[in-house]
Formats: structure tokens, C-alpha cells, sequence
């Protein structure tokens, strides 16, 4: 227990941490990708009893995609009620999933009456499965978290369900998140006056939000370390990767977008070194690869998705690690997951100077201001062998972890509860 709490019965304390944790999520827990939120579920789970409501799936999104693996094996339980409720094992904790039921598309209305109205009425049909839950599993103290989602029941308010504490999660600068930004940045300037915490994950994002409330805490992400830590002393290669031989592999694990990527850096990384294999692990956007011929780029290699317990083993291959971030305003705003990921490994990393957030870890990563440091940088570490280095890169990363973050969280939170309890 943090010396912030000392004099405090102890009893006290420990009945105070008995809450249980709501997240409500605006990405669903069996996303392919890794994700903040399924992380500090993860971790949380492991003291609290934790329940993961994934975002529901509207009207529009059954009509679009038809094919999609997610709708297809939650089709009873969207459509019917069947199995609501997902029990999901770690292998080192569990949580509880509420897949809602579905609701009516309302982000392409403009705001006004119709939007707020229609919009209400999700909130409706979200809430009441949330009491449902609630009552199910006998919850009784518990605290709300809305993770990144102001657009959808931003609180809890209700006073037969109140919880201890309604808590939001901002990841991005909303204003250039392209599903969020019609009606989301509205839905944040409310909900400032809302809740009772905001955690933000870059310093970017607190110094916005603390204008306008004071009880703003810098999060930033961090990494499941012994997971990925766990791989650095094994020597095999991801089957996908095994005809690769002795070629040198530089690797960025995550998404290409034209609003993150700097494409014109990534071109000409991979044609600097063409005996180099540039390897991408994470979704891509069909249009980009065909817009800016990803696709006929001989030593790019676009692996798509893989289960995020499946990555340490591909950047254990990696010579070099790379984040070629844009550096734009989305981007300032971002703490990516990959950084403390890359460095569990021990593994170089070089990166663009997208956020001042970067600046805490220069002693053990290479941060670049133009292409052709970056491409520079990249052809010096990959023969890079400084096993102190690699050390300190590790050592980093070590203290850098989900367990640490939720520690930080929990003392906010009981700090708080106990102010409200005055």
C-alpha cells in the first residue's frame, strides 16, 4: 500500500478494494488486435471480479457485414438472449463478458433532437442489460469505467445502481478518431462535469483535459511483460517466418493506416535496404495497399492479424523494431502499446518523433527527425549486440507493466472514494 494511504485502517482499505470493475468498451474483447482495455481487464481480474461490456453491434453493422466472424458467433446472443454472459479464462485470471443485445445505428445523424433521442433509447436497452447483469452476479459496490466511448452511457447514474465511482478512459484525441468525431467531441465536453476520474494515456491528452477538471491522471500504456519477456530465450520462428533464413527482419507490429503511417518513410525503408525483410504484423487497409503498392514492394511483407499472445515470437525474430508514425496531431496523442512490447524483448527500436511521451525512454530507443535518420538508425542497429544495452532496454520495459498501472489506478480510486466519503 502506497505511503499516500499510511495511517488508515487497514480493514478499511481492504473492504474498499472488494469493488468489482464495469468496463464498458469501444473495442470488443476478441478483437484480433491487442487493446488497452482488454489489458487492464486482464490485469484487473487477477484481484476484482471484472465485467467486459462489449460495444454493441447495431442495425447497420448486421447489414454491412454479414461475414463477419464476430457477428456470425454472437448471432444467438444478439438476436435471441442466449448465452449473454462469456466466461473468459487467461490461464492466469478470468473475467466476465456482457455481449448486449443489439441497438440502432445513430452516427451518421447530425446532432440535434432525432440523434439524442435515438441515441437515449440505446442507452436504454444498454443499461438495462446492465442492471440485469448487475443483479445476476449480485454485484454491489463497483466501479464504472467507460473506456474511450463518451458517445454510449458515458455514466451511470441510476440510483438503485449507482456506482461507487463513474471513471473515463480517453486513448485518442477524439477530434481525429474517424467513427468518434461527429458526435464524440460534444460527448467529452460533457462529460467532463460527469464523471468522477479521468485517466488519459498521453501527456497530450491530460494537459486538455486539465483544463477543465482536476482530477485528470496520466495512464499511459504499458505492456503484459512476462508474456512477451517470456519469449526472448526461444529460438524458434513463427512458421510464417521460417523461410526467411539468415535475412535480416526490421518489424512494426500494428496497424497501417494513412492517418498513423508515414507510407513514403516505410517505401523508403524498404528500398534503402532491399536485402533487409521489412515485416508488418497487424491489419492493413486494402485501399492503402493498393494506392501506394504496398503489395509490389518485394521485401514488405503484410502478415495481417495475429492472436496477440502469438507477437512476442515474431519480434523475438525482428533484427530492428519500428514505430513510422506520422507525426500529426492523432498521433501526439498516442502511447503506443508496441513501445514497452519491443522493449520486453531487449530489441532496438527506432522510431519518428510523433509524441513528447517518447521522450521518457531516449536512453533506450532511437528517436528520429527525418527519413533519412530513420533509415540511418535502422542500418546501424541492425548489427547492434550491446548486451547492456539490451539489459537496460528489458530493465525498462520491467517497469513498465499493466500490474503497475492498475496499482496507480486503485490508489487514485481509493483516494477519491474516500474524499467522497467525507
Amino acid at each position: 500500500m502506497s505511503s499516500l494511504f499510511s495511517g488508515w485502517n487497514e480493514t478499511y482499505v481492504e473492504q474498499m478494494k472488494k469493488y468489482d470493475v464495469v468496463i464498458l468498451a469501444f473495442t470488443r474483447w476478441d478483437q484480433q488486435s491487442s487493446s488497452a482495455t482488454l489489458s487492464f481487464a486482464k490485469e484487473w481480474s487477477k484481484s476484482h471480479r471484472v465485467f467486459y461490456v462489449d460495444k454493441p453491434y447495431s442495425l447497420k453493422d448486421l447489414l454491412s457485414s454479414s461475414t463477419d466472424q464476430g457477428i456470425r458467433k454472437r448471432f444467438q446472443t444478439i438476436f435471441f438472449g442466449r448465452n449473454r454472459f462469456t466466461n473468459v479464462e487467461t490461464g492466469f485470471s478470468n473475467f466476465t463478458v456482457l455481449t448486449p443485445g443489439i441497438v440502432f445505428p445513430v452516427n451518421f445523424l447530425p446532432s440535434g433532437f432525432l440523434y439524442k433521442l435515438i441515441n437515449g433509447f440505446n442507452e436504454f436497452l444498454l443499461l438495462r442489460q446492465i442492471k440485469r447483469m448487475l443483479k445476476k452476479f449480485d454485484v454491489q459496490d463497483y466501479i464504472y469505467i467507460n473506456h474511450f466511448y463518451p458517445t454510449m452511457l458515458p455514466v451511470i447514474s441510476d440510483t438503485n445502481y449507482k456506482p461507487l465511482l463513474n471513471i473515463y478512459h480517453s486513448q485518442h484525441d477524439i477530434k481525429l478518431t474517424k467513427y468518434l468525431q461527429r458526435h464524440g467531441v460534444l460527448a467529452e465536453e460533457k462529460i467532463i462535469n460527469q464523471v468522477d476520474i479521468i485517466c488519459t494515456s498521453s501527456k497530450n491528452l491530460y494537459r486538455q483535459f486539465s483544463k477543465h477538471s482536476k482530477d485528470v491522471h496520466y495512464l499511459p500504456n504499458a505492456a503484459d511483460f512476462e508474456m512477451f519477456n517470456s519469449a526472448i530465450d526461444s529460438d524458434e520462428k513463427p512458421f510464417d517466418l521460417e523461410s526467411s533464413g539468415s535475412t535480416p527482419i526490421i518489424l512494426f507490429a500494428g496497424y497501417l493506416s494513412r492517418i498513423r503511417i508515414d507510407y513514403s518513410l516505410l517505401i523508403e525503408l524498404c528500398e534503402a535496404y532491399p536485402h533487409f525483410l521489412v515485416v508488418v504484423v497487424g491489419s492493413y487497409d486494402e485501399k492503402d495497399v493498393v494506392e501506394f503498392k504496398l503489395d509490389q514492394i518485394h521485401n514488405l511483407l503484410l502478415m495481417g492479424n495475429r492472436r496477440h499472445e502469438a507477437i512476442p515470437r515474431y519480434i523475438k525474430s525482428a533484427k530492428v523494431t519500428i514505430i513510422p508514425y506520422l507525426c500529426n496531431m492523432l498521433n501526439k496523442s498516442l502511447f503506443p502499446m508496441k513501445l514497452n512490447e519491443y522493449l520486453a524483448l531487449g530489441k532496438p527500436v527506432v522510431t519518428t518523433d510523433f509524441s513528447e511521451d517518447l521522450h521518457a525512454y531516449e536512453e533506450v530507443i532511437t528517436i528520429t527527425k527525418s527519413i533519412n535518420e530513420f533509415i540511418d538508425s535502422v542500418g546501424v542497429l541492425v548489427n547492434e549486440k550491446d548486451e547492456v544495452l539490451i539489459q537496460q532496454r528489458i530493465k525498462r520495459a520491467s517497469e513498465n507493466k499493466w500490474a503497475d498501472r492498475i496499482s496507480h489506478l486503485e490508489n487514485v480510486i481509493e483516494k477519491k472514494i474516500q474524499t467522497l466519503k467525507k
